[in-house]
């Protein structure tokens, strides 16, 4: 059976080749615009995040941003949101399909916080945000409890993920978000529960567990890692009462990990990794690309928010040493032949890397975490610029496809320009003023 990944030379680029790589990216993020572009004219009409206009319409949105001078990808932009408006989008019955990434919920929110909404549209998106709410009113007043429906990719993280962009908008309010992590983490704790009394050793559970289709997954799209990384996103103040539960939880996927630094797909039979379970999948939907996301974001909030967030430093000892070695898996297998995109691809591998760069450079004390904040941008930056000769593509999606990789690739050319004019001549230049720092698009650029 061939390989997931293609094998790279690991020759990272140094400072000196930073100015070439940038050409070479911005052409290729041209070029990838051009296509995006063509296939939006050509292809079937779809309209979700993962593989449609609304995924489309979030790259132009941040391109456009990032390039304020760029009427084209202004006016593509303003396009794409018309089209959005115009879109039939039905109201949500279930917050098991109530998510960011693939259902009307998605739109909506985009729609609702877009800088010049269509006024029609935004009387038809608000029942579209109510109706979720709702049904987790709905949902939580009922006797029976179970631990499925929580996950990123269609459930009630990330409807959460939808709720946290409309409350930097004020169009939801705190209590809305509260609902919802409420029914998250008492799904979790029931979830955690029944996974303790199937495992032989009950010492060795977490304390939140979920499951998606009956299967206990540990990554971000469907499994652990991304519900977690959701609910490090809200308020501090209102995740408060559950913050032991993360932490402790975290440590047990901590304790998953292989020695080659990835997870299985799944939760292990025997409560922790055993040797016997297939780790094959470094992506971001499973595997060590999302999972080292999560534990670069805790680092961030404990080096960010100390007194709020309080992480004892030997779980902080645990999460840096988890996060060198699924980093490092991340660079070398993180150039996936399943093509560009975030979800299981290229692109997701990078974004994993720039997080880690991101959460090493805030760390206190110790000046060899600038040093190693610089070693992972270096292999972000060689990932992208590999990236741009390898256009297989799956479609136009951000998630699946080249929108998404054309988010990365805009990234790390931001940054590249970033970069301080003053150590031109050093190879250990900061690599990422926080100002030009987005993350991966729908997951962790709250």
């Amino acid at each position: 059976m061939p390989s997931r990944y293609i094998r790279h030379d690991n020759e990272v680029p140094g400072r000196k080749e930073f100015s070439h790589i940038q050409e070479e990216i911005r052409s290729a993020l041209e070029r990838g615009v051009a296509k995006i572009e063509e296939m939006g004219n050509s292809k079937p009409h779809h309209t979700s995040v993962y593989v449609g206009s609304a995924g489309t319409y979030m790259m132009f949105s941040r391109l456009s941003s990032l390039e304020p001078g760029d009427t084209r990808l202004r006016t593509n932009s303003d396009r794409t949101l018309l089209s959005l408006s115009k879109s039939s989008i039905t109201v949500v019955t279930s917050p098991s399909r109530a998510s960011f990434i693939e259902t009307p919920v998605g739109i909506a929110c985009l729609i609702l916080t877009s800088k010049s909404p269509d006024k029609v549209a935004v009387a038809s998106c608000r029942p579209i945000i109510q109706s979720a709410i709702q049904s987790v009113v709905t949902e939580s007043s009922r006797d029976t409890w179970d631990d499925d429906g929580c996950e990123v990719l269609y459930g009630r993280a990330g409807l959460l993920y939808s709720l946290l962009c409309l409350r930097k908008n004020e169009l939801v309010s705190v209590g809305d978000i509260e609902l919802v992590i409420s029914s998250i983490m008492t799904r979790g704790r029931f979830g955690a529960s029944v996974y303790r009394d199937s495992i032989p050793n009950q010492q060795q559970s977490p304390a939140l567990m979920w499951s998606w289709h009956g299967k206990r997954y540990l990554g971000a799209a469907h499994g652990v890692a991304g519900i977690l990384q959701m609910l490090l996103a809200c308020p501090l103040d209102v995740l408060n009462p559950y913050i032991p539960d993360v932490l402790r939880t975290v440590e047990w996927l901590i304790d998953c990990q292989d020695e080659d630094g990835n997870w299985p797909t799944k939760a292990p039979k025997h409560g922790k990794a055993s040797g016997d379970e297939n780790n094959e999948l470094v992506q971001w939907c499973h595997g060590a690309t999302g999972i080292v996301i999560l534990m670069s974001t805790l680092l961030k909030l404990s080096s960010q928010k100390p007194q709020e967030f309080p992480v004892p430093i030997r779980l902080i000892n645990k999460v840096m040493a988890s996060i060198r070695k699924g980093a490092s898996l991340v660079y070398r297998h993180g150039f996936l032949r399943k093509g560009v995109g975030l979800c299981h691809g290229v692109g997701g591998s990078i974004y994993a890397l720039l997080s880690v760069s991101d959460a090493l450079v805030l760390m206190p004390g110790d000046s060899d975490h600038r040093h190693n904040s610089v070693y992972y941008f270096q292999r972000a930056v060689h990932l992208a610029y590999l990236a741009t000769s390898y256009e297989r593509l799956t479609d136009n999606g951000k998630m699946g496809g080249l929108a998404g990789m054309c988010c990365a690739w805009s990234e790390i050319a931001q940054r590249i320009a970033a970069i301080d004019v003053e150590g031109e001549s050093s190879e250990h230049t900061n690599p990422q003023p926080l100002s030009v720092v987005n993350g991966f698009p729908g997951y962790d650029d709250l």
